[in-house]
């Protein structure tokens, strides 16, 4: 394992394990954490992320990592090496948009924006390509993280407050939401970036140093993993959170990063 001390410019490429080495996703889903176990992953490479990119979502596919990065005027979508972390290909946005979730549905890349209530669908294969564009509608009116589950066929997002929203992938209209409670019995509040895996919502909290797993059905937050330990150099930016989570080529690894 690396030593685990990176700085707040690193992508870390993280491990979630349960007691076996290479555990099943049933013994996963099966093992209690919380953040009082401390360190319950392993951290098995660290990559370069650019600090001037304000990250707000992160997701994976066709061997490549996606990102969209917020700020109004200098918001964008990158393609980046999952080797090195290097930005590929930079689309930028319009000024007046702030980028924010984004995920992938087939070869469509979907991505949520702040407060414009406008979502933008990039081709995955040619990213310059004009985007599409569609309205929604919010409980907040914002839109902050986005993911896909492939099984069911839903887009699963949220706006800010304690529930996850599922849409249809398709007209991105709101079949329905869910409440998601913390181990501790109270409202998960401030959901951030998102990812679906092993069947499981994984969540960021805006300014605070964990990543949740919930159930999509009940929005049971059944672990709550502590990651303070990454984010030892925040303090001398406000802005440096903990933000990005996304699956990678290997079923039983993860790419976790903050803002910059």
């Amino acid at each position: 394992p690396v030593d685990p001390k990176p700085a707040t410019s690193q992508q870390s490429k993280e491990e979630i394990p349960v007691p076996e080495q290479t555990p099943t996703i049933e013994k996963w889903l099966n093992t209690s954490v919380s953040i009082s176990d401390g360190i319950q992953f392993e951290v098995v490479e660290k990559l370069f992320h650019d600090e001037t990119a304000f990250l707000q979502g992160l997701c994976f596919a066709n061997g490549f990592l996606y990102e969209s990065t917020g700020l109004f005027r200098k918001s964008d979508v990158r393609k980046l090496d999952p080797v090195d972390g290097t930005a590929l290909e930079k689309v930028p946005m319009k000024p007046n948009f702030f980028g924010e979730g984004l995920t992938i549905v087939n070869d469509r890349l979907i991505q949520l924006t702040y407060k414009k209530k406008t979502g933008f669908v990039y081709n995955i294969h040619n990213l310059t390509e004009t985007p599409k564009t569609f309205a929604y509608t919010t409980g907040t009116g914002e839109g902050w993280g986005v993911t896909y589950d492939p099984d069911k066929d839903e887009l699963i997002l949220n706006d800010g407050m304690d529930y996850l929203i599922f849409w249809d992938p398709q007209t991105y209209q709101e079949k329905r939401k869910v409440k998601v409670v913390r181990q501790d019995g109270t409202p998960a509040a401030q959901i951030n970036e998102l990812e679906f895996w092993r069947g499981r919502v994984l969540a960021n909290v805006w300014f605070h140093d964990v990543i949740l797993v919930i159930d999509p059905e009940t929005g049971v937050v059944e672990k709550e993993y502590d990651f303070s330990f990454l984010a030892h150099n925040k303090k001398s930016n406000r802005n440096a959170v903990l933000n990005g989570i996304s699956i990678s080529d290997d079923p039983d690894l993860i790419y976790v990063s903050g803002k910059l």
